[in-house]
């Protein structure tokens, strides 16, 4: 269960370091205050796809560690919306989409945070064996109780 929290605490190492340096080609350092959660977002979400890649056996620990980075990647995204927010933005959360920008501009993005969530719980074996289970009680027909033989059913 400890294990859950190794994503995040991987993550949150790596919001002090400028990773946005090596993934731009750009020749000038610009620092935006959205940079912290997003740094955290971005290798929580490296950590969270090679999981989803690695995810192949029915191990427990794994399961720890798929849900601990979904968990590591989604509270640094909102985290990051939280900081655009702040800056006088408008940000608005739909089903499996955000919108983001100046007040009456927005621009909708498809929502990883959601999506993470949503494939992890598909993914993850004891959550979709839970799920499984339960749509299989609520769609599977009951039929009444059979009378024994040589017994008539009462109507």
């Amino acid at each position: 269960m400890a294990c859950a929290f190794l994503p995040l605490l991987v993550s949150l190492s790596f919001t002090a370091l400028p990773i946005e340096q090596a993934l731009t080609e750009s020749p000038f350092t610009r620092t935006f205050p959205w940079y912290v959660p997003w740094r955290g977002a971005v290798v929580s979400l490296i950590i969270w796809l090679f999981l989803i890649v690695v995810y192949t056996s029915k191990k427990e620990v794994l399961d720890y560690l798929l849900w601990g980075a979904c968990a590591s990647f989604t509270t640094f995204h909102y985290a990051q919306l939280y900081v655009v927010l702040s800056l006088g933005f408008s940000v608005k959360l739909f089903p499996l989409l955000y919108a983001i920008g100046p007040k009456g501009r927005e621009i909708l993005y498809l929502d990883l945070g959601q999506i993470a969530v949503l494939v992890t719980a598909l993914v993850s074996y004891p959550t979709r064996r839970k799920i499984l289970n339960t749509l299989r009680r609520l769609f599977t027909l009951r039929r009444p109780p059979r009378a024994y033989e040589g017994t008539q059913q009462s109507p």
